[in-house]
């Protein structure tokens, strides 16, 4: 994944979205991870997408930074990590996060899209266990500052018709 167009193609695409905000955009790749993360890049494409677009309409001014790093549990393993000084999330309403169309409360942000969250976590959290996550999307928040969404895959990971199995057709 790392120098890969896709990825590059998609950290462009949000800092021309961050800069007219005026957030700064950020993007660590960590030296002691081998150069390429064997994975499919679709779906990985897909899950950040949906992360940045998130960390995107919740933050109005700071950052969004995007980090790819060592799993400190397992050597076979990568984190990738989504981080925004965003308005954050009360912990009443991080059980609704992965649910379909679960509704935030945030009412004194009437600036935001009242609809809720939609689909877009639910399906991400799920393409990350396709794509060998074994935890799935974690969510650590602190309401006011900001949230972090994690999420580990391995560094080679062949993700083939026979390994989806009946799980692609039940994404939903």
């Amino acid at each position: 994944v790392h120098g890969d167009n896709k990825l590059s193609d998609i950290i462009q695409l949000f800092e021309i979205q961050c800069r007219y905000k005026g957030l700064y955009l950020g993007y660590e790749y960590s030296s002691c991870l081998p150069r390429t993360i064997h994975t499919d890049k679709d779906r990985l494409g897909q899950v950040l997408i949906n992360l940045l677009s998130n960390a995107l309409k919740f933050t109005s001014k700071g950052s969004i930074i995007l980090s790819i790093e060592p799993s400190n549990e397992n050597e076979e393993f990568v984190v990738l990590r989504v981080t925004d000084t965003g308005i954050g999330i009360r912990p009443e309403n991080l059980q609704k996060l992965f649910h379909v169309f679960g509704k935030l409360d945030v009412k004194e942000h009437t600036d935001l899209n009242p609809q809720g969250v939609g689909l877009g976590l639910m399906i991400s959290n799920r393409l990350t266990r396709l794509l060998g996550s074994k935890n799935g999307i974690q969510v650590t928040s602190s309401y006011g500052i900001g949230s972090e969404f994690s999420f580990e895959i391995p560094l080679n990971f062949q993700l083939t018709t026979k390994s989806l199995g009946n799980k692609a057709n039940n994404l939903m």
